[in-house]
C-alpha cells in the first residue's frame, strides 16, 4: 500500500437518510399530539367530576350548617335535566317543596347554573339501578340532613359524566345517606 492511497471517511448524510429522519420525526410528533389532546380531554373530565363531587358535598354541608334554614326553612339541592346535558343547577329550596323552582338558583353566591366545559355533558343518570330520563333532583334537607333523590329518601343515584371527544365516562354516586363517591 502506498502512502498516497488513504482511506477516506464519508461523514455526510445522503438525501434519502435525511428524508427518512424527517419522516420519522413527523410521525412521532403526530402520535404525540394526538395522545396529548386525548389526555387533555380526560383531565378536563377528571376535573369536572371532582368539582361536581365538591359542590355536592358543599351543599350537604350547607344543609348541616342550617344555612338559609332559619330564614325560610328549605334545603340545598341539585337539578339535572337531560334536555340540557351541558349544565346543572345548584339551588336553595326556599319553599321546601323538594323541587327546583325558577329563581331558586339566585339565593346567594353558592346557588347558580353551572355550565360544563365544551366537550363534556351529563350522559345519563341511573336511580336504583334503572336508567332514568327527564329530571334528577338531589336535595339535602336539614337538619340531619336527609337526602332526597327525586322525592325519595331511600334511593341511590349514579350520574354519568361523558367526554364527547373520546367517549370516556366518569361516574359519581350519591346514596340516601348523603355519601358522595366518585366510582369510576
Amino acid at each position: 500500500m502506498s502512502r498516497n492511497s488513504k482511506k477516506t471517511n464519508n461523514l455526510a448524510f445522503s438525501l434519502i437518510e435525511i428524508l427518512i429522519s424527517i419522516s420519522l420525526i413527523m410521525i412521532m410528533s403526530t402520535v404525540f399530539l394526538a395522545n396529548f389532546h386525548l389526555g387533555k380531554d380526560e383531565s378536563h373530565l377528571n376535573i369536572e367530576i371532582q368539582k361536581l363531587a365538591a359542590r355536592l358535598r358543599s351543599a350537604q354541608n350547607n344543609a348541616l350548617a342550617l344555612i338559609g334554614f332559619e330564614e325560610v326553612g328549605g334545603g340545598w339541592g341539585f337539578y339535572f335535566d337531560d334536555v340540557f346535558p351541558n349544565q346543572y343547577i345548584i339551588f336553595f329550596d326556599e319553599n321546601g317543596n323538594y323541587d327546583y323552582d325558577l329563581g331558586e338558583d339566585q339565593f346567594n353566591d353558592q346557588t347558580k347554573i353551572v355550565q360544563l366545559p365544551e366537550g363534556l355533558e351529563i350522559d345519563k343518570f341511573v336511580i336504583n339501578g334503572i336508567e332514568e330520563s327527564g329530571e334528577l333532583k338531589i336535595i339535602f334537607q336539614p337538619p340531619d340532613p336527609i337526602t332526597y333523590i327525586n322525592d325519595s329518601s331511600n334511593s341511590i343515584v349514579k350520574i354519568f359524566l361523558k367526554g364527547n371527544t373520546d367517549d370516556s365516562i366518569k361516574i359519581i354516586e350519591v346514596n340516601f345517606f348523603g355519601l358522595v363517591d366518585i366510582i369510576q
